[in-house]
């Protein structure tokens, strides 16, 4: 599945043709790190920062986030499982 936007360190995405529905992004918001991976989740897609910080923009149910409790290392990439 090819990946479902564009995205930037700051978290904006761009539509693209192969995309889900355009569902959002962290453009507007202030990261404490910046987005490193997206992959597709259900309908939508989920945007990955380098602290574990994992946005949804999809409406299938969200597990939770890393982003209170960072890792040791960065994340620097996300693959979907299932």
């Amino acid at each position: 599945m090819p990946i479902p936007a564009s995205e930037s360190t700051y978290g904006a995405t761009k539509e693209m043709s192969a995309a889900p529905r355009f569902e959002g992004s962290m453009g507007s918001t202030k990261l404490s790190q910046p987005i490193t991976s997206m992959v597709r989740y259900g309908d939508g897609y989920l945007m990955v920062g380098e602290d574990g910080g994992i946005f949804d923009f999809s409406s299938s149910p969200f597990a939770g986030s890393l982003g209170g409790h960072p890792p040791v290392r960065p994340i620097v990439s996300v693959a979907a499982l299932g």
